[in-house]
């Protein structure tokens, strides 16, 4: 089982009854998450941060891990971003292919998308380096080695998504900032 770390806003609670009782279910980023038998102590619109566990096909949120949580709130991934950053991601050197490509020209584009996606997570963790030497990082005082790592991860993998949103969507990302233009300089003596 892994041990996973979710930052988002709640879109809602729902308590449901089985045969042990009323079991609660949080929804944050579109993913339903079992809370148990305890309702959670947070409203729809917190944004909320906590550790879960993969069961099968169920994730479950690990007891007593929910927190608010003060930093900014991760940004919506591609649905390429979703597709490489799947279960196996965190223990994987090399991201799963989001298809079985047959030509040689599917082959190409999935490999740039994965070259892409290096880059967009070496620059992330090389951004959160800098963050974290300028002390921007947004830790507690109190915070422990473990909530440092989950919080320095989470950030990490919310920068990579950006870079790799903006990368592979890099005209409409162009198309909305003022770029100069570039002009070549004519010295003479090139002709």
């Amino acid at each position: 089982m892994s041990n996973d770390v979710v930052i988002g806003k709640i879109e809602k609670v729902v308590g449901r009854e089985t045969q042990w009782g009323i079991m609660y279910d949080v929804h944050i980023n579109g993913d339903r998450f079992g809370a148990g038998k305890v309702k959670p102590k947070f409203a729809e619109g917190d944004v909320v941060k906590f550790r879960f566990t993969r069961n099968g096909n169920f994730k479950n949120v690990v007891a007593s891990s929910m927190e608010k949580h003060d930093g900014d709130l991760p940004t919506a991934a591609t649905p390429v971003v979703q597709a490489l950053e799947g279960p196996s991601i965190a223990n994987s050197p090399n991201p799963p292919a989001t298809n079985n490509p047959k030509t040689y020209e599917d082959k190409e584009k999935a490999r740039q998308l994965s070259i892409l996606f290096q880059s967009a997570r070496k620059d992330a963790i090389e951004t959160a380096r800098l963050l974290l030497q300028a002390d921007a990082v947004g830790f507690k005082s109190t915070s422990k080695w473990a909530e440092k790592h989950d919080i320095l991860t989470a950030k990490i993998t919310d920068l990579t998504r950006e870079y790799y949103h903006q990368a592979v969507n890099h005209k409409d990302f162009i198309a909305g900032s003022a770029l100069p233009e570039i002009v070549k300089i004519h010295t003479g003596a090139e002709e």
